[in-house]
């Protein structure tokens, strides 16, 4: 069947024309291809032979024309990719005299230079087409280099030679004329006075049959300009692409050597010359058992053979190790790419030096609607939209800022098998690794599965859930709870299903971070009341206009470990009809009568007016949260609470191993009272070292340090001697002095407080010094 008609002009075809050449070549390596403007045209796609058609002197480079050869693009065409032996012979021969593998490999530094002072030019911010700003210039210049054009006249050659390129747009003629001329005047100027440089030796050079003539080294001039620039910019062009459309290869692109792999990977699979310069068959020819008619038009297409599957494994696929790879990128044979090493190594330091240089360079188009220069001898993006700034500039400024006030943060993984005391966890009752706990685990996972597998209202509820709900519910007094994923989001919930427009919420100083975010997203009037101030929070509820109001904070403050006022706030709150949510956070397990919580401990339990939310995560040694409360406010919770709506439920396993611990603190009454003393052990031994601790009422105790930089080392110090402690900064502290957070737990044993003593004297004599 015979092919379409092949329409070069097609932008789909200029940006994929792989599957047309693959289509090709499935019908066979060389066959007669109708072109859209009506004539045929015999394409070779098949590697081999390409390579066979390239080498065979009855294919003529010498091609037909009724252009005018005294006109002045007639005069600069006339260079020796379009001459047979023995004139190319000739001229190949005496070009490759200056044209030296030492010469080239000597321009090295000067690219390096070149390329440099471009990348300076480049605009950091805002979009850049790397095919203008970079592409074009560098190979122009680098050519200007090698043929000795002074840096005044570079700009219009530059102009000339884009102009030539697009035919079709104005002052084409112009243009042609304007390359004549300065080469015919280059030429005298490098007869008259050499300088070092390619051209200047190409001007000299003389062999049996005399100097190159002027007509000859004027089309010699224009061949190296401008086949020198077209592969190096469309070989950048693309290769720049390629690259950022195959991130995981670029970052793997580490050492010199990589890149020269890399570098011909993307010449094979890029192609920047797509086709060789035409043939024409002087005779009936037979290649691939296929005869090719004597005067028919030959196009080896480079970029086909490339993609040989016959020769090359997957060779669509970019593969930047590939190697070996024999590709034909800058032809074959006599008529070989005389810049090819040239091209190689422009283009190996361009983009070397462009990705470290700009190492966050991002395309800005989708590459299915980037267009591509038509046409069948080159190939490249016309244009190729980037950005080189660091997306992430503001966050490195941040973080330099925070580093220089000693508050930046590292996570540190925590070692199963590390011989420490932990006071920096909040394991208050030491449950985590209780055996009771690890198998309500493991039977809750056996039982339901890894995960929630959905939301609480799809499939993310099980019978553990419930049961877990009415647990805790039971425990503390309320009629009812919800398990939320984390306590962070039964604040998140609680705070914004409660409130909202027409409420006014009253925030205390030092509640977590978790009140504070849920009193920012609640939509709601919020006031701020100082540390434990019952004067404020009166002064704001009775000044208030809006018909709702809502008092929110922690029971157990969870940087000092002190205690909320909660009898007093519960009345104030009823004098005025607002509505009291506490955070049992701290609390939960620890404080109260069997560690039912400080809201229990204040004979609140059960209040319709009060709401609580706790973790699952610090006394009951697991994960997740709950909201506590009457039956009318759960109900409200899970018709409205975002946060328990639109994420997946608690994992099987937490739910297990929360309730077991919950199950465990009843059976053991005495573990709440254990803790609390070893909080004041703690606080005690500190004192006695020299160190100012807070007096703690529930778990938790602190040191107060102030500068976070000998907070940091302070903490590392103790670690180091086999004690770990909380270290907080700013902003994790509400008066922006840094402290150490030390958590106690039930089971430290008098031995652990003894080690703890001598740490920490130790180490204040080593800080403090």
């Amino acid at each position: 069947m015979t092919p379409a008609a092949l329409d070069a002009s097609d932008p789909a075809f200029a940006r994929d024309p792989f599957p047309t050449y693959a289509e090709l070549r499935a019908r066979g390596p060389v066959g007669c291809v109708p072109l859209s403007n009506g004539r045929e045209a015999w394409f070779v796609t098949g590697l081999a032979e390409a390579r066979y058609v390239l080498a065979d002197k009855r294919f003529s480079a010498v091609r037909p024309s009724s252009l005018d050869s005294s006109s002045p693009r007639g005069v600069l065409e006339r260079h020796m990719l379009n001459t047979d032996a023995p004139e190319h012979t000739r001229l190949r021969r005496l070009a490759s005299r200056a044209f030296t593998e030492a010469r080239i490999d000597a321009l090295a530094p000067r690219i390096e230079v070149l390329v440099d002072a471009l990348l300076d030019a480049i605009p950091t911010t805002g979009v850049v087409d790397i095919v203008s700003a970079f592409g074009f210039p560098l190979p122009v210049q680098v050519m200007c280099e090698v043929l000795g054009v002074p840096e005044a006249d570079r700009l219009a050659l530059r102009q000339w030679t884009y102009t030539v390129a697009s035919p079709t747009g104005p002052g084409t003629d112009d243009a042609w004329d304007g390359l004549l001329t300065y080469f015919t005047g280059l030429i005298a100027a490098k007869r008259a006075d050499p300088t070092d440089d390619v051209f200047s030796d190409l001007v000299h050079l003389t062999d049996d049959e005399g100097m190159l003539t002027e007509q000859e080294l004027v089309a010699m001039a224009f061949l190296l300009l401008f086949a020198g620039y077209e592969t190096t910019m469309n070989l950048v062009g693309s290769a720049v692409l390629s690259l950022l459309t195959h991130p995981d290869q670029l970052r793997a692109l580490t050492t010199p050597a990589l890149w020269d792999v890399a570098v011909e990977e993307l010449l094979r699979h890029g192609s920047p010359l797509e086709g060789a310069t035409w043939r024409w068959a002087t005779t009936d020819v037979e290649v691939a058992g296929v005869v090719v008619p004597e005067g028919s038009s030959v196009l080896v297409v480079l970029g086909a053979a490339n993609r040989d599957p016959d020769r090359f494994d997957d060779p669509d696929l970019l593969d930047l190790t590939r190697s070996p790879n024999p590709h034909l990128a800058f032809g074959y044979g006599p008529h070989f790419c005389i810049g090819g090493r040239l091209a190689r190594l422009e283009a190996t330091i361009a983009l070397a030096r462009l990705v470290a240089r700009f190492p966050h360079v991002r395309l800005v188009a989708d590459p299915a609607g980037i267009a591509w220069r038509p046409g069948l001898l080159v190939r490249g993006p016309m244009r190729l939209d980037v950005r080189l700034d660091d997306p992430h500039a503001h966050l490195h400024s941040h973080a330099d800022a925070r580093r220089a006030a000693g508050l930046r943060r590292r996570l540190t993984a925590r070692q199963a098998d590390a011989v420490v005391i932990d006071l920096a966890g909040n394991d208050y009752l030491g449950l985590t690794r209780d055996p009771r706990v690890i198998d309500g685990a493991v039977t809750a996972a056996s039982t339901w599965g890894g995960g929630a597998t959905g939301s609480r209202l799809v499939t993310g509820s099980t019978q553990g859930h419930h049961d877990l709900e009415d647990a805790l519910a039971a425990f503390v007094g309320a009629e009812a709870g919800l398990v939320l994923s984390s306590g962070y989001l039964a604040n998140l919930g609680a705070v914004a299903a409660l409130s909202g427009p027409g409420t006014l919420v009253i925030s205390e100083a030092q509640n977590h971070a978790s009140i504070i975010d849920a009193c920012r997203l609640s939509r709601a009037d919020v006031v701020v009341t100082e540390h434990r101030d019952i004067a404020a929070v009166e002064l704001a509820l009775a000044g208030r206009t809006l018909e709702r109001a809502i008092v929110v904070t922690d029971a157990v403050f969870s940087v000092d470990g002190d205690l909320a006022p909660l009898t007093e706030l519960a009345y104030a709150c009823r004098r005025h009809g607002a509505l009291l949510i506490i955070d049992e956070a701290h609390a939960l397990g620890v404080v109260g009568d069997g560690g039912r919580g400080a809201t229990y401990a204040a004979g609140l339990s059960g209040a319709p007016d009060i709401v609580l939310t706790a973790t699952l995560s610090k006394a009951l040694g697991s994960q997740g949260g709950v909201v506590l409360g009457s039956r009318a406010v759960i109900d409200h919770l899970v018709d409205t609470a975002r946060p328990f709506i639109f994420d997946t439920g608690l994992a099987p396993a937490a739910v297990g191993a929360a309730h077991s611990a919950l199950d465990a603190l009843v059976a053991d009454p005495t573990l709440p009272l254990r803790a609390r003393q070893r909080a004041r052990d703690l606080a005690r031994v500190a004192r006695s070292a020299g160190w100012t601790a807070s007096e703690p009422d529930a778990a938790v105790t602190s040191i107060l340090i102030g500068d976070p930089t000998l907070a940091v080392a302070a903490a590392a110090a103790c670690l180091a001697r086999g004690v770990r402690v909380g270290c907080f900064r700013p902003p994790s502290v509400p008066d922006a002095i840094s402290r150490l957070r030390l958590t106690a737990r039930a089971d430290l044993t008098e031995s652990d407080i003894d080690t703890i003593a001598t740490v920490l004297a130790e180490v204040r004599a080593e800080v403090l010094a």
